[in-house]
């Protein structure tokens, strides 16, 4: 089996704040000057609730309550995990509303404005259909890789553009070959978009009456009567017992909203009425208005799905491939390439008829050196054909082997792979970057701490790694709780920095 890592996950949940690259309309990065907005705000705020300039000039983080009448475009839970929060304009003049937009303009990201700009221009040619469809981001570890392969996504992408992304060294398997693991992911990448005009009954569920059936002395459903309403009619149908299990399987209950397929009998809950709205003064269920018209009408029916998706659907063929989503099970064994062909001429023929379109979406592969030669030689293929995602790379190390080889090529990579893609450099982030980051990390997580704890914890940033100083933050809060202090100092993230290694005192420890 694909072992599944766990540590992907959690880094694609750390960066999901990031909504894309934060460029303007020139493709230039847009500057998250932080402390040059408080300046300005100051400039337009009442002398009540007017933070101090020293605080400024001194690089303090500032006070959570002092901030709250900046807008938190982004919240940090205490798990890590950023959402999406409603601009809060509390006090905030007309004047004061391009500093709110400069807060939030970055879309998450701070730093690697080179990078950023590259890739806003690798963007542009993907959107104008160039050749070029692979991009390799090459830096050191903790620079920004990650974040700025989600944030391409985001510029290219919606919710019904795939954004598939694995790590190297997730290319074994007992069961199945190297590049069937990398088909799968590729396949995964590449999105259908199919719509289809089918015949439905549609309507609020009124009524569902079984009719069962006493042979052999059981007790057996032969058909249901459903009665289903609109605001033209109300009809009551008489449906198999096999369409029955869906409903059971859908949990359909009186006043839902729902629509049966003709064809293939498959039942789907849009909602509840949103009559009923107001029945409960607190409700998690989605709300739908009656539908209008007639209980038996044509419907257009919008299916997002994958090339692997498809590919899974039809090892046990149905009668119809669009009707794939119904019982859905993934296999472990491989796909044979003549049954993806087949599946590749039907979507060609939907595509030629105006019932579906290829969506191309991103294909993100970390720590890309893992990969062997003939992995290689078959992305190599792969990027040439016509069903191919946009690839990004990434990779921390220079000159070295390639993998199972005794080549050696730059970033791990053959000199035939790298012919055909753009390399992107990714920077170290300086002490300013780092303090920036450091300074919206405490207020996300409402942490206080006076500036020179700041600015040593930088210096940290800059000796040691930025995630290094990040994780210190933490155990430093918890530390100063205990010794009741009202803000981090500077003797408390020397405590902490003297308990928690880094990797370099860690391996000069072991050295010595």
């Amino acid at each position: 089996n694909i072992i599944e890592s766990s540590r992907e996950k959690e880094r694609i949940s750390l960066h999901s704040h990031i909504s894309g690259l934060g460029l303007d309309a020139d493709g230039y990065v847009t500057d998250f000057l932080f402390e040059e907005n408080i300046k300005k705000r100051d400039m337009y705020s009442e002398p009540t609730n007017k933070i101090e300039n020293n605080d400024i000039k001194n690089g303090t983080i500032l006070d959570p309550d002092k901030v709250d009448n900046i807008c938190n475009s982004y919240k940090l839970e205490n798990n890590g995990n950023y959402e999406n929060n409603k601009i809060c304009y509390n006090n905030i003049s007309d004047d004061e509303d391009e500093v709110v937009k400069n807060f939030y303009k970055c879309k998450g990201m701070v730093g690697q404005k080179k990078a950023r700009e590259a890739a806003g221009i690798f963007i542009n040619l993907i959107k104008e259909k160039n050749i070029c469809k692979c991009l390799l981001l090459a830096g050191p570890s903790g620079s920004g890789k990650t974040a700025i392969a989600i944030a391409i996504s985001k510029e290219i992408s919606d919710e019904s553009i795939p954004f598939c992304i694995f790590n190297a060294s997730q290319v074994y398997s007992c069961e199945v070959k190297k590049t069937e693991i990398l088909t799968q992911y590729i396949r995964k990448s590449i999105g259908v978009k199919i719509k289809e005009i089918k015949e439905v009954f549609e309507g609020e569920v009124v009524q569902i009456e079984p009719f069962f059936d006493n042979t052999y002395d059981e007790q057996k459903i032969s058909y249901v009567h459903i009665t289903l309403k609109t605001l033209k009619e109300q009809k009551k149908i008489k449906i198999h017992s096999s369409i029955y299990d869906n409903l059971l399987k859908e949990k359909i209950q009186e006043k839902d909203i729902i629509y049966i397929e003709s064809h293939s009998g498959n039942v789907k809950r849009v909602g509840k009425c949103s009559l009923y709205q107001d029945m409960f003064d607190i409700e998690t269920d989605t709300f739908v208005d009656l539908p209008k018209g007639n209980v038996h009408k044509k419907k257009n029916i919008i299916q997002n799905i994958t090339l692997y998706d498809l590919d899974v659907s039809n090892v046990q063929p149905k009668d119809n491939i669009l009707d794939f989503l119904q019982n859905n099970k993934s296999k472990k064994t491989e796909i044979t390439d003549k049954l993806r062909n087949e599946i590749n001429k039907i979507v060609y023929k939907y595509v030629d008829q105006g019932i579906a379109q290829i969506i191309p979406g991103v294909l993100f592969i970390d720590e890309v050196h893992m990969l062997d030669i003939e992995c290689f030689t078959y992305l190599n293929r792969t990027l040439e054909s016509n069903l191919a995602p946009v690839v990004i790379l990434a990779t921390n190390r220079g000159i070295c082997n390639i993998k199972g080889t005794n080549i050696i090529s730059a970033h791990g990579i053959p000199v035939d792979l790298l012919d055909r893609i753009i390399i992107v450099k990714t920077m170290l982030y300086n002490k300013e970057e780092i303090l920036q980051v450091l300074k919206l990390r405490c207020k996300f997580e409402r942490i206080k701490i006076d500036s020179e704890a700041l600015d040593y914890l930088s210096d940290i940033g800059i000796k040691c790694s930025l995630r290094y100083a990040i994780q210190l933050l933490t155990p430093a809060k918890i530390l100063s709780k205990k010794k009741g202090k009202k803000k981090i100092d500077k003797n408390i993230i020397e405590i902490v920095s003297s308990i928690f290694f880094d990797t370099k005192r860690s391996t000069q420890l072991l050295l010595n």
